[in-house]
């Protein structure tokens, strides 16, 4: 891994400490990481610092999505939200991705498409994917 620039020994200590800390969550989410660096990974950071114990009450598993809205939702965050794009690489139609996006706001009540409900199904997602590696641990 690799971290921002540090002038005390202290530092590097605690850094490396907590690069690995990060590290090792984030390679839970993503199966297998060649070189880390922790500013890519600012969400997965910032989530893996709530106890296991919260993150069990929020009880994910309400966000089910079927593999295909599952899939399209991944498509269309690694996208950044581009609908052409994202509808580019799935390889359907742009009313196509529209009629899956907003079958995922009808089955969650969230919509995929504005930021705010992006941030949150990003925010699930990524949560989601870090309880179900740790349940299979």
């Amino acid at each position: 891994g690799m971290h921002h620039p540090v002038n005390k020994l202290y530092d590097i200590i605690d850094f490396g400490h907590e690069l690995l800390r990060d590290v090792k969550w984030i390679q839970r989410l993503n199966n297998k990481i060649q070189l880390f660096f922790p500013w890519q990974y600012y969400i997965e950071r910032f989530l893996s610092k709530i106890p296991q114990q919260a993150l069990k009450e929020l009880r994910l598993n309400q966000w089910e999505l079927d593999h295909e809205l599952y899939r399209t939702v991944e498509i269309f965050f690694e996208e950044n939200l581009n609908m052409s794009e994202t509808a580019r690489r799935l390889f359907v139609h742009r009313n196509t991705l529209q009629y899956r996006l907003d079958k995922v706001k009808q089955q969650t009540g969230i919509d995929v498409k504005t930021l705010d409900g992006a941030m949150i199904v990003k925010l699930l997602y990524v949560l989601k994917k870090g309880m179900d590696k740790t349940a299979q641990e």
